[in-house]
């Protein structure tokens, strides 16, 4: 399990990086380091919140749901994005 879990974080820094080398490439900001960290961290958080759900199985009064920390990830990326967007100069 943990050699999966360590292909997956390694995959998504991975494809995370390929994508802030293509913005390094077209000299736009949040590059390499900016998506490669999102994406680890958001491959992480989720990693977790699933780990969570299988620790805890149906344990009364713990509401664990995975798809809210993934919702909360496209929040905060998205958060991000809009912060790119309005840094840029006109």
């Amino acid at each position: 399990m943990e050699l999966q879990i360590i292909c997956q974080l390694f995959l998504a820094t991975f494809l995370g990086a390929l994508i802030g080398l293509e913005r390094e490439y077209k000299r736009k900001q949040a590059g390499l380091q900016t998506y490669s960290l999102v994406a680890l961290g958001s491959c992480l958080f989720t990693i977790i919140s699933f780990n969570l759900v299988n620790l805890f199985p149906g344990e009364s009064g713990i509401n664990l749901d995975p798809l809210r920390v993934i919702q909360a990830i496209a929040i905060g990326i998205g958060f991000i994005g809009a912060g790119v967007i309005f840094r840029q100069p006109s």
